[in-house]
């Protein structure tokens, strides 16, 4: 004979929801003998009931049909009150699970043949049992989903962990690729960067001793001529000191000293090609007077030359610095090449200085036949000349200096139209801070 203790002990040893489930209703339904029940299960989550089991012991009513009945009735009771056990309907019963504040879920018993007693001590322990085992064998099956759930995520996580250190050592193999690649990359940079400076160096000591070679060659022609017209004038000054008339002899004297002059200023531009960078303060520099110290030695030059020289100066310009003599040997070197451009006794030559935003100017025109595009693109190049006398250095020399000054030097020249050189330095206040490279 099974006593109640014996169906307590069968339902407190179940270890499933659905043996659980099944074992109490079981054992329900024999106390309240209905001819359809149902135990369905409270889902907190969806705030429902969901699941659960019936038992039908007539077939009149298809089981899927019956069960969804049940559900819908207990949805509905659960609604109205979940803690009192009462008729919800003529025929159903409806007997509320819970665990303190906890609700586990309800029995619902339909046209029972025996009237529920639910004061009864042993329906009272029974659904106390059932109650419990049930919230105990959801919370471990819960747990175990639970612990399934996190040694999935674990599993997971274990995974991606491993992508990530294969990944990692994936990109570390490629830093110390790219490492080796650019300590060798530079190596040849520098292999290469080192040849290059070589050739370099080669190429100006190639180009140096061609430019030797030509202005060797360009000085013996120019030195040579002044040389041999010296010696022929000194021989018809003697021939001439032996004759009474003398009258010659000045004449001859002046061809002497001119071409004497000619061979200081082609000695003067190889000192000035050639002058090594110094460090020196400049000095407050007004290229009015540049431009009137320089006039003063050319006038005699230029009017025998039949050129005409005008002066258009700036009274109010504003100072820069540099040195004197150096730009004084500018101007001179513009001024010779405007005269040797300008037509005999038809010549020209306009000087004039203005100032503009931040710098002052120095004008050099003429109403030569002007130059071609290609003569301009070479004509600051030692050496390049397009006349029959002179070593081609002197605009050479002349670019040198301007730059040393911080400045620029342009050329606008056009066939038939005359040529300007324009020279430009920047305004400066404070000639002595800082120290200015200039040569």
């Amino acid at each position: 004979m099974t006593t109640l203790a014996d169906v307590l002990a069968s339902i407190v040893l179940t270890s499933t929801i659905e043996e659980t489930t099944s074992k109490s209703l079981a054992v329900m339904a024999e106390y309240f003998q209905p001819e359809r029940a149902g135990l369905v299960l409270w889902d907190h989550d969806m705030g429902r009931y969901i699941i659960g089991q019936s038992l039908s012991v007539t077939d009149d009513v298809a089981a899927g049909e019956a069960w969804r009945t049940l559900l819908s009735m207990a949805n509905g009771a659960f609604a109205g009150d979940h803690t009192t056990p009462r008729q919800v309907t003529r025929t159903v019963f409806y007997d509320p699970l819970n665990v303190g504040d906890h609700h586990i879920g309800a029995f619902l018993f339909v046209n029972s043949r025996k009237s529920p007693d639910l004061s009864s001590r042993d329906v009272q322990l029974l659904r106390r049992v059932i109650a419990h085992t049930l919230k105990t064998v959801m919370s471990v099956e819960n747990a175990g989903h639970i612990q399934r759930q996190l040694e999935e995520d674990r599993q997971r996580l274990a995974h991606l962990l491993e992508a990530v250190n294969k990944q990692q050592r994936t990109i570390d193999h490629l830093l110390a690729l790219e490492r080796e690649f650019s300590a060798q990359l530079e190596e040849k940079v520098r292999e290469r960067t080192e040849a290059l400076q070589e050739t370099q160096r080669r190429l100006m000591q190639s180009e140096k001793l061609a430019l030797i070679g030509k202005l060797a060659s360009s000085l013996m022609h120019e030195v040579n001529n002044p040389l041999q017209a010296i010696q022929s004038g000194l021989g018809l000054v003697v021939d001439a000191l032996n004759l009474p008339e003398t009258s010659l002899v000045g004449q001859d004297l002046a061809t002497i000293q001119s071409e004497l002059e000619r061979i200081q200023i082609i000695f003067r531009q190889l000192l000035d090609l050639n002058r090594p960078n110094i460090q020196q303060h400049y000095r407050p520099l007004d290229l009015n007077m540049v431009c009137t110290d320089t006039l003063v030695l050319m006038r005699k030059r230029l009017h025998d030359l039949g050129v005409d020289i005008h002066c258009d100066l700036d009274e109010h310009l504003p100072l820069t610095c540099g040195d004197l003599n150096q730009m004084k040997q500018v101007l001179l070197n513009l001024l010779l090449n405007a005269a040797e451009a300008v037509p005999e006794d038809q010549g020209h030559i306009r000087v004039a200085t203005y100032a503009g935003q931040d710098s002052v100017h120095l004008a050099v025109m003429d109403n030569g036949a002007g130059m071609e595009t290609e003569t301009m693109k070479h004509l600051f190049e030692p050496l390049f000349t397009t006349k029959t006398r002179g070593l081609g250095l002197g605009l050479s020399v002349s670019l040198d200096i301007v730059q040393r000054h911080q400045g620029t030097i342009t050329v606008d020249s056009s066939p038939t139209m005359g040529t300007t050189f324009l020279v430009s330095l920047p305004v400066r206040s404070d000639c002595d801070d800082p120290i200015i490279d200039c040569g």
